[in-house]
C-alpha cells in the first residue's frame, strides 16, 4: 500500500523569487510525485503560468520514508543508499529529459529548471491545460479513440528508442495529455527509470506491478529491451480498454466482454487480441519488440475498426455484414460429384465447382447458409466465402473484382476503383485459400455473358480463389469450365421433408402428387407456410398437384392473413388482392425478362397498371374491380404514392414477395416470377381482347355516329344552313371520307399502343414478330385519302373545309410515320440499351397521346357552327368512345380562337416529338 503523504492544495514551493502552488495531484511513480501547480508572472499584473512540478519522493515498501508536519521529507540513516540511488536517477533523469528537448521537442514537454527544497528536489515542466491518463480521458469512449491515443503513446516512446533510451516506467501516472491547438498530444513524464538500451547502468531498477514487464519485475537486467516498453503500452492499451489493470495475457479474455467492444468488426476485436496477447507475453523474446512493429499493427487495426482498405478482414466482415441472417428454409441437402455424394457444406473442400440443380432446389439456400456459417467466427487462415450475385451482371469487365472491392470502403491508400482491383488481384495470387466465391445464377445473366466467363475462368487459376457456379441443371455451362468439378444439388430425401414439416406443425401429404412436389425446397417450404394459414383458418386441406397450385396458395394464404389482420376493412382487403393479383404478375413478368428491376422500372409498371385500372375496358374483363378503383387506390394522387403503397409497401415491406437487395428489386425467387409471369400473360390476353374486340368497333362506330349525327343536325334542324339534296349529298361523302379516315386513325393508334406494351413486357424476339404481325395487318388499311381537286369539286356550305382536308389526310400522314417507327423499332430493338429503348417507347406513347387529342380538337372544330342543340346530339353520340372522344368531349367546352391556338399547338409539339424520333413530317 502505497502510503506516501503528498502536498496539499494550496502548499507553497519556494524557489528564488518564485512562489509555486500546488493546485492538485497528477499522480504517484515509484520514484517521485507529480503535481499541477501555477505561479505569478513578475511582469504582468495578473498573469499565471501553469506547469507540472515533480518531487523526489521515493516509494519504500516499509514505508519509511515520509513527510515532516514542515513538508520536508525524512528517512532512517539506514535507507540513505536507497534515497541516494533514486536522487541520482532522478538527477540522471532530468538530464535525459533535456536530452530529448534538445534532440526532439515535439516529443516532451518543457523542461524549465530543477531546484532542491524541503530536503528534497523539485523539477519544474512547463505544460498548460494538462490532464493524466490516470485522471481518465473522457474522448477515449470507443476502441478507435483508444487505438489512436495508443498509437500517440506508441510514437512517443519510438522517440525514446530512437535515441537509444527505454522509458521503463510506462503507466497512466505518467503518460500527460495536452491539449496542442486542438488536438490531444501525447507526452511520457518521469524519466526516473530511463536507462541506456545498451543497458550499461547497474543498480536499483523501479517497477509498477500492474504495467512493468516481468523482467523489470525480477530484475532480470540482462533481459532488458525495447520489448518492455511495448509490454508497458499493451498493459495501457487493455486498461483504457475495460477500466482495469492486467497483470497476465491470460486475463485477456475478459476484454471480450467489455462495452467498448460491443459492436466492434471481429476481425478488429481478433487482431486487437492478437496485439495484446504478444505484447503481453512473459518473454520478452517472444513479445512483439518494437514500438514501430506495434504501430503499424494499430494502423491495420483502425483499419478493421472502421472496416477500410481491400483486405481478408475487411473482406470477411463485408461477408459477415451481408449475411447477418441465416438464409430461410434450410433443409440438409448432399451434393454428388462424379458418383460420390457429399454433405453439400464440402462443396469448397472440393475445388473448383459447377453446381447445378433445378428451380428452387436450394442453390441460393445453400451458399447463403455458407457464406453465414464461414462468416460467425474470424478465422485469417480461413477463406472468406463471398457471395456474388451474378443476375446483376452488367456486361463489363471485371464484374466479380469491382462486385467485390463495391462493397468495401475505400482508403487513402486505395482511392480509386482500380486502385481497389489491383490491391485485390495481388492479395488473390499471394495469400493461398484468400476468398471462396460463390457464385450465384449463370443462367439468370444476360445473353452476352463473354467477359464474365473470362472472368471466372481467369480467378479459378489463381492461387488464393475458389469459384462455385451455380445454374439451373442443363443451362449455360456446356463446353466451358472443363477443369471444374461437376456438382449436382440432390433434392431431399422424404426423411428430411417429413423432418421439416414436422417442425412446421404440418402433417406430411396423403396426397402423392402433392408429396412429390415437396421434394423441392421452395415447394416445401411455401407449402408448409400456406398450410399452416389454411389450417388456422378452418378451410379445406391444401392438396396442390403442381407448384403453380402452390405458389397460387401461397400467395393466397398471404391474401387471406392479410383479410384477418384487417377487419372490417374492405378497401384494404380488395387493394390487397389487386395488387398480388393483377400488379404483381406484371411486376414479375418484367423482372423474369429482364433480372432485377430499379425503382423507376416499378413506378412505370405501376403507372400503367393504375391507368387501366381506371379505364372501362379493364373492368369490364375483371368485373370484381369494377367501379372500385377508388377504394383500391386508396387515395394515391399519383403514381410515385401508388408506387409506394403498392409495391414498397404490399409488396417489398409486408409480403416479402419482392426482395430489396441493394437499391434493386427481385421477386423472391425466380420460379416464382417465371409462374406469376404466366399469369400476367393471361390477364394482358383477356385485356387486349376486350380492348381491341370492343373498343375499336365501340370507337369507330362512335366517331361514325357522331358525324352523321353531326351532318343530320348541320343539314336538317332549324337555324341551320339550308341547302338541296345533291349538296346534301355531297357533304354527306365529305362526312364519311372523314369518319373513314378518323377510324383507320383510331385503328393504327391502337395497335400501336398494344405494340408498345408488348415491346415493354414481352421479350425481343416475340415483340419483333408482333411487330411485324402488326405492320402487315395494318398495311390492309385504306388511308381513305382523296385529292384535294375532288373535295373542290364537292359542293358544301359552313364546313372548315381545311379542317376537313387535314382530317382526311391524316391518316395517310400517320401511316407514313408509322411506317417509319415500325422500320426504326426493328433496328433498335436489338441494339438499343433498356434505358434508351424505355426512353423512345416513352416518347412514342406521347405522340400517339398527342394525335388523338389533336383529332378530337379539330372534329369539334369541324362542328362549331352548328347550333347547340346539335352539339348536345353530337356529344351524346360521342360519351364513352376512346381517348379521340374524350379529347372531344374537352374541345367542347373551349372557345373556337382558343381552339384553334390550342390546335396549332398540338400541331408544333407532334412535330417536335417526331423529329425526337427521327422523322420528319411531310417526308
Amino acid at each position: 500500500m502505497d502510503n506516501r503523504q503528498e502536498l496539499n492544495r494550496g502548499s507553497i514551493i519556494i524557489h528564488g523569487s518564485i512562489r509555486f502552488e500546488i493546485t492538485g495531484l497528477l499522480g504517484k511513480g515509484g520514484s517521485s510525485i507529480a503535481y499541477t501547480a501555477q505561479y505569478r508572472d513578475s511582469l504582468v499584473e495578473g498573469g499565471i503560468h501553469k506547469c507540472i512540478i515533480k518531487e523526489l519522493f521515493p516509494y519504500h515498501p516499509g514505508g519509511t520514508i515520509r513527510r515532516a508536519k514542515n513538508g520536508e521529507i525524512q528517512f532512517p540513516p539506514e535507507l540513505r543508499s536507497f534515497y541516494d540511488a533514486h536522487t541520482e536517477r532522478f538527477i540522471r533523469g532530468s538530464r535525459l529529459h533535456l536530452h530529448m528537448l534538445d534532440s526532439s521537442p515535439d516529443s516532451v514537454g518543457a523542461y524549465f529548471d530543477s531546484f532542491r527544497y524541503n530536503k528534497t528536489i523539485y523539477s519544474v515542466l512547463g505544460i498548460n491545460s494538462i490532464e493524466t491518463l490516470s485522471a481518465g480521458h473522457c474522448s477515449l469512449n470507443s476502441l478507435k479513440d483508444i487505438t489512436v491515443f495508443i498509437i500517440k503513446l506508441l510514437k512517443a516512446v519510438n522517440v525514446f528508442h530512437k535515441n537509444g533510451l527505454l522509458h521503463l516506467d510506462i503507466s497512466p501516472d505518467n503518460i500527460i495529455i495536452s491539449d496542442s491547438n486542438g488536438e490531444d498530444r501525447v507526452l511520457l513524464i518521469d524519466f526516473n527509470s530511463c536507462m541506456s538500451a545498451r543497458r550499461t547502468e547497474n543498480g536499483y531498477i523501479s517497477f509498477n506491478s500492474n504495467y512493468s514487464a516481468t523482467e523489470l519485475r525480477l530484475g532480470s537486467i540482462g533481459c532488458i529491451s525495447e520489448a518492455a516498453d511495448v509490454f508497458s503500452v499493451c498493459a495501457v492499451f487493455a486498461h483504457l480498454i475495460d477500466g482495469k489493470s492486467i497483470r497476465a495475457a491470460a486475463r485477456l479474455r475478459r476484454l471480450t466482454g467489455s462495452a467498448v467492444l460491443k459492436d466492434v468488426p471481429q476481425p478488429a476485436v481478433s487482431l486487437l487480441l492478437a496485439i495484446l496477447s504478444s505484447g503481453l507475453r512473459s518473454d520478452p523474446r517472444l513479445r512483439c519488440g518494437s514500438a514501430e512493429k506495434m504501430i503499424k499493427l494499430c494502423d491495420e487495426l483502425i483499419k478493421r475498426i472502421d472496416n477500410t482498405g481491400v483486405t481478408h478482414a475487411s473482406l470477411w466482415e463485408t461477408s459477415r455484414r451481408t449475411s447477418s441472417a441465416p438464409p430461410e428454409n434450410l433443409i440438409r441437402s448432399s451434393i454428388t460429384v462424379h458418383g460420390s455424394i457429399y454433405c453439400s457444406d464440402r462443396i469448397i473442400s472440393l475445388g473448383n465447382t459447377v453446381l447445378t440443380g433445378a428451380g428452387g432446389i436450394g442453390k441460393t439456400t445453400l451458399y447463403k447458409h455458407l457464406a453465414y456459417i464461414n462468416t460467425r467466427v474470424y478465422d485469417p487462415s480461413v477463406p472468406v466465402y463471398f457471395y456474388v450475385p451474378l443476375y446483376r451482371y452488367d456486361g463489363m469487365t471485371d464484374f466479380i473484382k469491382r462486385y467485390i472491392v463495391s462493397k468495401t470502403k475505400f482508403d487513402k491508400a486505395l482511392p480509386t476503383v482500380a486502385d481497389a482491383i489491383k490491391h485485390l488481384n495481388e492479395l488473390m495470387d499471394e495469400n493461398s485459400q484468400f476468398i471462396a466465391l460463390l457464385l450465384d445464377g449463370l443462367n439468370e445473366t444476360r445473353d452476352d455473358c463473354g467477359e464474365l466467363i473470362k472472368e471466372i475462368e481467369e480467378l479459378a487459376e489463381k492461387k488464393g480463389v475458389t469459384v462455385s457456379i451455380s445454374e439451373r441443371t442443363g443451362s449455360r455451362t456446356d463446353g466451358l469450365f472443363n477443369d471444374f468439378a461437376r456438382a449436382s444439388l440432390m433434392p431431399p430425401d422424404e426423411g428430411s421433408v417429413r423432418e421439416y414439416l414436422a417442425l412446421s406443425g404440418v402433417p406430411y401429404p396423403d396426397d402423392e402428387r402433392t408429396a412429390k412436389l415437396l421434394s423441392n425446397p421452395l415447394m416445401l417450404s411455401l407449402y408448409a407456410k400456406a398450410e399452416n394459414v389454411f389450417k388456422e383458418c378452418d378451410s379445406a386441406p391444401f392438396s396442390p398437384s403442381t407448384s403453380s397450385d402452390i405458389i397460387h396458395g401461397y400467395i393466397e394464404c398471404l391474401a387471406e392473413s392479410f383479410r384477418r389482420a384487417s377487419p372490417g376493412s374492405g378497401s384494404l382487403r380488395l387493394r390487397f388482392t389487386y395488387v398480388t393479383e393483377i400488379l404483381l404478375p406484371e411486376l414479375c413478368a418484367r423482372s423474369a425478362k429482364e433480372g432485377p428491376i430499379d425503382y423507376g422500372t416499378a413506378r412505370s409498371i405501376c403507372k400503367k397498371a393504375m391507368k387501366r385500372l381506371r379505364g372501362r375496358t379493364f373492368s369490364s374483363v375483371f368485373t370484381k374491380y369494377a367501379g372500385k378503383s377508388a377504394a383500391i387506390l386508396g387515395g394515391a394522387a399519383n403514381a410515385d404514392e401508388w408506387t409506394d403503397t403498392a409495391f414498397l409497401q404490399i409488396l417489398v415491406s409486408e409480403t416479402a414477395l419482392f426482395t430489396d437487395n441493394d437499391g434493386v428489386y427481385l421477386p423472391m425467387h425466380s420460379e416464382l416470377a417465371e409462374c406469376l409471369a404466366e399469369d400476367h400473360a393471361k390477364n394482358m390476353r383477356l385485356y387486349r381482347r376486350a380492348f381491341i374486340g370492343t373498343r375499336i368497333p365501340s370507337a369507330a362506330l362512335g366517331i361514325s355516329l357522331c358525324l352523321i349525327s353531326a351532318q343530320f343536325v348541320y343539314f336538317r334542324l332549324p337555324g341551320t344552313h339550308p341547302i338541296g339534296k345533291r349538296e346534301t349529298r355531297d357533304n354527306y361523302t365529305i362526312m364519311a371520307t372523314v369518319a373513314h379516315s378518323l377510324n383507320n386513325i383510331t385503328q393504327m393508334v391502337l395497335a400501336e399502343e398494344n405494340l408498345i406494351q408488348a415491346i415493354d413486357n414481352g421479350s425481343a424476339r416475340n415483340a419483333l414478330e408482333e411487330l411485324r404481325a402488326a405492320d402487315e395487318k395494318l398495311n390492309t388499311i385504306g388511308d381513305a385519302a382523296v385529292s384535294a381537286n375532288e373535295l373542290d369539286e364537292l359542293a358544301y356550305r359552313g364546313l372548315d373545309m381545311d379542317t376537313v382536308k387535314k382530317l382526311i389526310d391524316r391518316s395517310a400522314e400517320h401511316r407514313r410515320f408509322q411506317t417509319a417507327m415500325f422500320d426504326r423499332l426493328e433496328l433498335a430493338l436489338p441494339l438499343y440499351s433498356e434505358e434508351k429503348l424505355h426512353r423512345e417507347l416513352e416518347l412514342y406513347s406521347e405522340y400517339l397521346d398527342s394525335l388523338e387529342k389533336l383529332v378530337g380538337y379539330e372534329i369539334c372544330l369541324l362542328t362549331k357552327t352548328i347550333n347547340s342543340k346539335g352539339g348536345g346530339v353530337i356529344k351524346e353520340a360521342m360519351t364513352g368512345n376512346g381517348d379521340i372522344v374524350l379529347s372531344f368531349n374537352a374541345a367542347l367546352e373551349i372557345d373556337r380562337n382558343d381552339l384553334e391556338n390550342s390546335i396549332k399547338s398540338l400541331e408544333l409539339k407532334l412535330a417536335e416529338l417526331a423529329s425526337g424520333l427521327g422523322y420528319v413530317q411531310g417526308e
